[in-house]
């Protein structure tokens, strides 16, 4: 019989605002004279209305009550709950009435260190009253005590102090690993079976299955406010005038010793194209692109990503055999694609509750940030195609998750053919094959109309006009932020990798977020494009200089329309789209007018301009495919329009890159859920309907993960907003 204990919920503690919390904390005299202090008084909340004794509880009590089967993996206890658990453990371990270890009188240095270090950690500001633990976070907390008190004997404050940092990091949402030192010699926790710890075999998991995992996972943030609680937030940096000279001072030099030699290889290029290979129509440059035409590399560059399905790929010769075939016709030699399987990486189930994702929230959550583009580092690049598996079952709900980290082909593909790769590798494997996923250059011709309008020699002669100037312009925006972050590194806090943070709705909230745009008078994609130029105003503290929009002339410019738009291939251009207005930004500086003057009419506005554009192959679209014909990189994904040496204006390390693929579906049978990939820019906005399923991920390699994690927080609350408004 598994006893199930459940504790009401405590009222609400009267928090104090987090800059006031170590002045309301209990001073360390009042818990000094309780004779018996239990973890109530310790943690300075309500005991529970329902407090338990522990001579109404058989051994083991507090594990069976983590592990009871009648509540799920994913079910949560209250704070309160949580804190009765604690109290629960050590009782049944101490049998002394409640009482702490170390919390005797004759050793008040431990009790003054607790009350420093454990204070007000249960009525955490940013933890609410009815904030809750998943099953494996409580059992991960009684873990730390656990270690703490086999510790204690030989060295009371360091064990301590270990306990009360995982302790903290657990209450407000972070990975125990931020805070505890590795000197420290304390274990990791994913590394530690909770289970055997409790010492109840009676009601452990079953082991037979090499792809369950029994260790418990450190979890990341899956709320807003535990986010911003685990990668912490920027200070505001105050103006400096001498920092300020000597940014601009550092960004000169930059740009006296880069911009010559970038716009000479540039403007060279284009004569070249123009005058030496006699190129006078860009569509021609276009056609001989051939992004099929596999040509064998040193090492291979990849467009990385990361895919989820709620089940199971069980039979992984088959899916080795899908991921080969499809590979073949793309003329990828076997030796050079790869599926591999991780089965020792903890993964984390799969929720319909947990739309705010770290890059990490499925795998790899004790390693800090860590992403699918790190990983890319460990020996993906002798492939020209691969993957990494990791599943794992959820015992409590019967359910697989599978998680895919990819690395397709990044170099001469555009980003959708990559999703169409995976989709075909998917559909392959249940048994349903396309033959015309590679077909593409035999069954798409351009229409007259978008060649005529695309090879216009006034665009052309305006190109190279022009090309001086927007090499200078975008190359600016490049060297003044690296100037910056010479001189003012906390100012957006990059560190040199990319940081990334998902928002990953279910079917249910994509539905509601776009009904949502829609009655607030904004096609969906307008209404996230609004969503995040607000959010970006607000943490960077200006708008964006424009948005380079990544369309696709697949379905606008060629005939005939595949509505699927299934093939493999590279139709890809990036548009830019002016946000900022200097007059406007004036005036709220002078505090005469709206700080954020980018209103939802705008963002309308601005998609109606991209759909007018690439319908009639015209204006910004036609400008950005010139640019991308007579460039010196030609095309492939997103990342050739931020190179030095791309020639339209678009200034993408001071602008907002956005992606959104649209509505798209993998076999039903797979049950994908999302779908996250990340390109360059000072930020990063890709986002995607799979089956569904909205996926939306952040990212930047010019602003640090505070930055990133704090813009998609800030998004993620302006779409709640909308839907609170239209309710």
């Amino acid at each position: 019989l598994l006893v199930v204990v459940r504790v009401p919920h405590s009222p609400a503690p009267q928090s104090p605002p987090p800059d006031s919390k170590r002045s309301a904390a209990r001073p360390p005299s009042t818990i000094a004279m309780a004779q018996n202090p239990t973890v109530f008084d310790v943690f300075n909340i309500p005991a529970p209305a329902a407090k338990l004794e522990s001579k109404e509880l058989p051994k083991a009590s507090v594990a069976k009550v983590i592990n009871d089967r009648s509540r799920p993996a994913h079910a949560t206890f209250s704070r309160a709950e949580a804190a009765a658990l604690l109290e629960l453990y050590i009782l049944d371990a101490n049998d002394e009435d409640g009482m702490l270890p170390g919390s005797s009188q004759d050793d008040m240095s431990a009790v003054k260190m607790r009350s420093t270090d454990f204070s007000n950690l249960m009525c955490d500001a940013r933890r609410p009253a009815g904030a809750t633990f998943s099953r494996a976070e409580a059992a991960e907390l009684l873990v730390s005590f656990n270690t703490y008190k086999s510790l204690f004997s030989e060295s009371p404050q360091n064990s301590l102090k270990l306990a009360g940092s995982t302790v903290r990091a657990l209450l407000t949402g972070t990975s125990p690993q931020n805070s505890v030192k590795a000197s420290s010699g304390f274990k990791p926790m994913a590394k530690i079976d909770s289970i055997s710890n409790f010492g109840d075999a009676d009601i452990a998991p079953a082991k037979d299955d090499a792809s369950v995992s029994t260790a418990v996972p450190v979890l990341v943030p899956t709320t807003c406010d535990a986010a911003t609680a685990a990668v912490g937030e920027l200070d505001p940096v105050p103006f400096s005038l001498p920092v300020y000279v000597a940014t601009c001072m550092t960004y000169c030099k930059l740009m006296t010793q880069t911009y010559p030699g970038v716009c000479k290889q540039a403007v060279g290029q284009a004569f070249s194209d123009i005058m030496v290979k006699g190129k006078v129509r860009p569509t021609d440059i276009f056609k001989e692109w051939a992004p099929l035409n596999f040509k064998p590399l040193p090492k291979y560059g990849h467009y990385a990503g990361q895919i989820v399905f709620r089940s199971r790929f069980e039979d992984r010769e088959k899916l080795n055999e899908a991921f080969v075939s499809v590979a073949a016709d793309c003329k990828f030699p076997e030796e050079l694609v790869n599926v591999s399987w991780d089965d020792e990486t903890t993964v984390r189930p799969y929720s319909d509750d947990n739309a705010v994702q770290a890059s990490n929230h499925y795998i790899h959550s004790e390693k800090e940030h860590y992403n699918f583009k790190k990983h890319s580092k460990q020996g993906f690049t002798k492939y020209v195609a691969a993957i990494q598996c990791y599943e794992t079952l959820d015992q409590a709900t019967g359910e697989w998750t599978t998680v895919f980290w990819l690395y397709l082909p990044g170099k001469t593909w555009d980003g959708t053919s990559c999703f169409n790769f995976l989709k075909e590798v998917v559909g392959r494997y249940y048994g349903e094959t396309n033959p015309k996923v590679v077909k593409a250059e035999e069954m798409l011709t351009m229409t007259e109309e978008c060649k005529k309008a695309l090879d216009s020699p006034l665009h052309i002669l305006r190109y190279l006009l022009l090309l001086p100037l927007a090499i200078f312009l975008n190359l600016s925006a490049t060297l003044w932020e690296k100037a910056d972050a010479k001189h003012v590194p906390n100012r957006l806090g990059a560190k040199g990798d990319r940081e990334m943070a998902f928002l990953n709705l279910t079917a249910k909230q994509s539905k509601e977020m776009c009904s949502a745009f829609k009655a607030a008078g904004m096609p969906p994609t307008a209404g996230l494009l609004y969503a995040l130029c607000t959010a970006y105003q607000r943490h960077v503290g200006c708008y964006p200089f424009g948005i380079n929009l990544q369309a696709s002339l697949q379905t606008r410019g060629f005939v005939p329309v595949i509505k699927e738009r299934y093939f493999i291939g590279d139709w890809l251009i990036g548009p830019c789209y002016k946000v900022r207005r200097a007059f406007d930004g004036l005036r709220a500086t002078l505090g005469l007018g709206n700080a954020e003057y980018w209103r939802p009419e705008d963002a309308k506005t601005l998609y109606a301009q991209l759909i007018d554009d690439v319908t009639n192959c015209s204006g910004r679209v036609r400008e950005a495919f010139v640019a991308r014909e007579y460039g010196v990189i030609k095309g492939g994904p997103a990342p050739y329009q931020n190179q030095n040496l791309y020639g339209d204006i678009n200034r993408m390390n001071d602008s907002i890159l956005f992606n959104n693929y649209g509505p798209r579906f993998v076999h039903p049978e797979a049950k994908a859920v999302s779908w996250n990939w990340t390109g360059p820019g000072k930020l990063d906005c890709n986002t995607i309907s799979v089956n569904g399923c909205t996926s939306i991920t952040l990212a930047s390699t010019v602003m640090g993960i505070e930055k990133v994690t704090s813009i998609r927080n800030e998004m993620k609350s302006i779409i709640d907003q909308i839907i609170a408004k239209s309710k």
